[in-house]
């Protein structure tokens, strides 16, 4: 498998490159009030939607401070990733495990696409689904 690499808070992560669409450079992020922190608005990129999530908020870090977005699909959800650094695709030769090591001998962690879109789920979004017992004139 590969794996697309890159660093926030000082540590390296790695994402499957198969549900990569593209990473970005020039975009304009519009902000949506009342949102988490880590969520830094809605991306509209060549008529798709996407929702930008910063990952050094998201996983209680700084800001990411870099300047491209990786763009990806994954079930229904359509993100925009902010990292620190974009590094590269390495390959992930053995699918059991959870890390890569570099060639510096930094540890890149890989975490499923179901791991982040939960923790992003769990951090303010909520489940999405609509709530049965919401009082009468919500929702």
């Amino acid at each position: 498998m590969d794996v697309l690499t890159f660093q926030v808070g000082g540590e390296w992560y790695g994402l499957d490159a198969g549900i990569v669409h593209r990473v970005v450079e020039e975009y304009a992020v519009y902000p949506v009030p009342m949102m988490p922190m880590f969520y830094k608005g809605l991306l509209f990129y060549r008529g798709d939607l996407y929702d930008v999530i910063d990952l050094g908020v998201l996983l209680g870090s700084k800001p990411a401070t870099g300047s491209r977005l990786m763009l990806f699909r994954w079930r229904h959800h359509a993100m925009a990733f902010l990292a620190d650094v974009i590094g590269s695709i390495r390959l992930l030769e053995d699918r059991s495990k959870d890390r890569i090591v570099l060639e510096t001998g930094e540890i890149v962690r890989i975490l499923p696409m179901e791991r982040w879109i939960e923790r992003i789920l769990n951090n303010g979004h909520g489940s999405g689904e609509i709530q049965a017992d919401l009082p009468a004139g919500i929702g």
